[in-house]
Parts: structure tokens; C-alpha cells; sequence
């Protein structure tokens, strides 16, 4: 029984491709892959990256590359109908004219069709199809020779479409194309679905957010515009700095949240100063266990930590503090020295003073420029 020359597992006799790896058994040198085995890898790749984030462009060009690279296309797209369904447009496209089509909305045509109708059209010679009106390879000089479009389904509503174009060995698309499409399509409309859901949760935690800053403000405790005021300029840093989208994403949340604390201090009838040092622990006790204000969660918490130590609730030092922390209370304290002394040179002579003692050198340079830039 022959052996396959790349992973060694035994084969039958009469197998072209090896049962484990997918890999050619000829022995011509050239490690040619299945094609069942590629759309495998394919669609597991695909599974991989649905799972892993709800960045929707990223999502759509994933398939759209693999549509193209599965059929055996030169160049491919995926397009979604407005609100009103009034026009598709170019969500993802590929090809060597594919930054002249993003723009164009599509109002009919095969894939208009085909959007409207939900049946996927197979086209051998798109010249002779009844549909096809060379509206957009006349503005991009492309020439469609044949195509494969499917409607992109969600929940019995069609919402888009997804096509390739021109198979490389102009044979046309087959039977199988359309099927392995199909899927892709099944995996366009799950990406579309995430990104609608995640939205959804977004806007609704806004809303969420904000009633949290009306209740603060409504203390008293906290001056009007002071939540929004510290998390338009702690993210502003935190974009100069280069930190990652999680990254600013618990930042934004923890500076809009890091006196929510002051709530439960006015609900005890507190006003002391030593006992509204308490703050941070009561906001960051108050968020924990909301999934999506995890990582603002120590970041409320050490908001008025300072590097030396002389900070609270818990006196840490240096790069104990949390990063996000060390940027809100450059900011925090910045805002605080403005409603003391009324002057924004003094205010930043301030943060300028307490530079590398009390604030992160880094985190008060970037501080400076964002100040420069106005």
C-alpha cells in the first residue's frame, strides 16, 4: 500500500489525494491540495475568524477572498442592500478594478436580480443573459465574461449578494461553485448578524452609560460636562499613544465612569473629603460583574493612584497603576486644576510640576501635544 511522500500515512491504491493531509499522491514534486480539502481549510479558517471578532469589513473581505480562491474566480464581491432596499452596495470586492466599484451603488443588473429575486444565477456568457446590463464594467473598463451570484440570506430576508467573476479557466462556474458560494453566503449573512447584534448591545449600553452620567452630575458631587469632559480628552491620549481598540474601549468607559462612585457616597449622605477617597473602590465595586466594563473595572478603581505612592485607595507605585488609570489622572486632575484656579496655564503647569513624581512622563508628554494641538 503506498504511503503519502508528505505525511507519511498509508493510502489506496487508486486515491489521488492522501485521506490526511489532502496533499497530491502523484509523484510529479508539486504538492497540489484537494480541492474538497481546501475548502475545508477554508471554511475552518473562516469559522476561526467569525468567532474571533465582529470587525465586519475584515469579516466580509475574509470571504469574499475565499469565495474567489474556491471558485476559481479573478475576482469577486459581496454587497448589501441599504436600509430601504432601494440599491445594493460594495461591502467587500476584489480584483484588479476593485477600488473603482466601491463607491457605485447597483440598481440592477444580474445581482440586482438576483438580490430581488433570492435565486442564485449561474452565468455562462453574460453578454447573452436577459439581465445583465454592463452598467458597471462600463464606468470600470472591466469585462464580465461570466459570473456566479447568491443571494445572502439572514433570518428568510435577503440581504445582500455575494459573486465572482471570470473562472480563471473560462469553462464557467459549475454546479459545485454555487454550492460552495452558498455557503460562504451562509457565512456573509452570521458576520452581518454579529455586527447588527453587537451594535445593538453597543447602543444600548450608550444609553445605559449615560443614564449612569445624569445620576452622577445629579449628585452634585460631580460638575456638569465633567464625565464627558475627561473621556474626550483620556481617549484623545490614549489614540496619541497607540493603544490597541480594547484598549481604548476600557478607557472610555472607565473615564466616563470613574466618579460613579459618588453616587452610593450621596446615598450615605457623604461629604467629607477623607471619606470621598472611597469612591473608587465603591464605582469599581459597582461595575464588576458587567461583562463589557471588565477591563474599566481596575481602571476606575486606581484612578487616583499617583506614581509615588501618595495616591488612593491603595497607595500603588509606578507601573503598578494600571495604564488607563495613569492617563485619567493626569486628565482628572488637569480638569480639577481648571475649576480651582480658572486658568488653563496654570492647570498645566500643574501637570507639568507633578511630571514623572505624581504623572507618567509618557502619559503627560502626550498630554502636552494633545494640549498644542488644541
Amino acid at each position: 500500500m503506498p504511503q503519502c511522500h508528505l505525511c507519511g500515512s498509508e493510502c489506496e491504491h487508486e486515491a489521488k489525494y492522501c485521506a490526511q493531509c489532502g496533499i497530491s499522491l502523484n509523484d510529479s514534486g508539486v504538492a497540489q491540495v484537494s480541492p474538497e480539502w481546501a475548502a475545508t481549510e477554508e471554511f475552518l479558517d473562516l469559522s476561526k475568524a467569525l468567532s474571533s471578532t465582529l470587525d465586519l469589513h475584515l469579516l466580509l473581505r475574509k470571504i469574499d477572498d475565499s469565495a474567489v480562491r474556491l471558485t476559481g474566480g479573478t475576482s469577486g464581491s459581496i454587497m448589501l442592500f441599504d436600509e430601504n432596499k432601494t440599491s445594493l452596495h460594495f461591502r467587500s470586492s476584489s480584483g484588479e478594478k476593485a477600488s473603482a466599484v466601491r463607491s457605485l451603488p447597483v440598481k440592477d443588473g444580474i445581482a440586482w436580480w438576483t438580490g430581488q429575486n433570492g435565486v442564485a444565477a449561474r452565468v455562462d456568457n453574460a453578454s447573452e443573459s436577459e439581465h445583465f446590463t454592463g452598467a458597471i464594467d462600463k464606468i470600470t473598463g472591466f469585462e464580465t465574461e461570466n459570473l456566479l451570484c447568491v443571494p445572502v440570506t439572514l433570518e428568510n430576508d435577503v440581504i445582500g449578494v455575494i459573486e465572482v467573476l471570470n473562472k480563471t479557466d473560462r469553462t464557467g462556474f459549475s454546479e459545485q461553485d454555487e454550492q460552495l458560494l452558498s455557503v460562504l453566503a451562509g457565512q456573509a449573512a452570521v458576520a452581518v448578524k454579529n455586527a447588527r447584534l453587537a451594535t445593538e448591545q453597543r447602543n444600548f449600553f450608550d444609553h445605559v452609560i449615560e443614564i449612569f452620567v445624569m445620576a452622577m452630575e445629579s449628585t452634585l458631587l460631580v460638575p456638569e460636562e465633567h464625565c464627558w469632559k475627561v473621556a474626550k480628552m483620556a481617549t484623545a491620549i490614549g489614540r496619541q499613544l497607540k493603544m490597541q481598540e480594547q484598549g481604548l474601549q476600557d478607557l472610555y468607559y472607565a473615564a466616563t465612569l470613574h466618579d460613579l462612585g459618588m453616587i452610593k457616597l450621596r446615598e450615605r449622605g457623604i461629604v467629607e473629603k477623607n471619606q470621598m477617597e472611597s469612591h473608587p473602590i465603591l464605582g469599581a465595586n459597582m461595575v464588576r460583574g458587567i461583562d463589557m466594563l471588565n477591563g474599566a473595572e481596575s481602571i476606575i478603581r486606581h484612578h487616583h493612584e499617583y506614581l509615588d505612592g501618595s495616591g488612593y485607595p491603595d497607595g500603588m507605585v509606578g507601573r503598578e497603576i494600571p495604564f488607563g488609570a495613569r492617563i485619567i489622572a493626569v486628565v482628572e486632575a488637569y480638569q480639577e486644576a481648571i475649576m480651582d484656579t480658572g486658568s488653563q496655564l496654570i492647570a498645566e503647569i500643574r501637570i507639568e510640576e507633578g511630571c514623572a513624581r505624581l504623572f507618567d512622563a509618557v502619559v503627560v508628554d502626550a498630554f502636552l501635544k494633545l494640549i498644542d494641538l488644541g
